[in-house]
């Protein structure tokens, strides 16, 4: 099976970031987990699979810009994901996203399984 994708747009969210994080996408394949928005990624590389609960947890690199500022800053961070029906090609995943300090970054947000969306728009602020 190939890369799987999710995505979810014009939702409303009440994480840091508020009206800029509307758009997310979710990229998933074999070795390889990668989350978008605006102002951050999270991206994670190696094996990684599914329990029996349809959850996963991956320990990742967290990229964030923030808003007026110029550079980029990294940290380790964890996203967990929920499948709606407990495999990779579920039709809804649920996330949550959280820093090193084990606070919130994003979530918990539900995406829908579809094409990938366009990469979402420059931070406020950002070039």
């Amino acid at each position: 099976t190939g890369p799987v994708t999710f995505a979810s747009a014009g939702m409303a969210t009440t994480v840091p970031c508020g009206a800029s994080c509307r758009t997310i996408g979710l990229l998933l394949d074999t070795q390889r987990v990668e989350l978008t928005a605006t102002c951050l990624r999270f991206a994670y590389a190696g094996p990684w699979d599914i329990d029996r609960s349809g959850t996963t947890l991956v320990t990742g690199t967290l990229e964030r810009s923030a808003a007026g500022r110029t550079g980029t800053t990294r940290e380790a961070a964890t996203l967990q994901l929920q499948f709606s029906e407990g495999r990779i090609d579920s039709p809804q995943v649920t996330l949550l996203l959280r820093d090193a300090a084990d606070q919130a970054v994003l979530g918990p947000v539900s995406l829908q399984q579809g094409p990938a969306l366009a990469a979402p728009p420059a931070c406020e602020g950002q070039p």
